[in-house]
């Protein structure tokens, strides 16, 4: 979902993922993980993990903490 502002001007983006995977295996795990948290963190974007049920932060990349040590 796009957000924007009152004057329409691009303010975000709002995205929610499903995991389908239903438990699926996958064949290296380790690298995977290691590929997954590369990506996450080498982002200029902000990045926020939510737990879906409850809504809570549950991890944000190095993007976010950047900002709050400059806030």
């Amino acid at each position: 979902m796009r957000l924007t502002r009152e004057d329409e001007s691009f303010q975000g983006m709002m995205v929610a993922i499903h995991d389908v995977t239903s438990g699926a295996k996958l064949k290296d795990d380790e690298h995977d993980r290691k590929h997954y948290w590369e990506i996450f963190n080498s982002t200029n974007d902000a990045l926020f993990v939510h737990d879906a049920y409850t809504g809570a932060i549950v991890d944000v990349n190095k993007t976010v903490e950047k900002c709050m040590v400059h806030a």
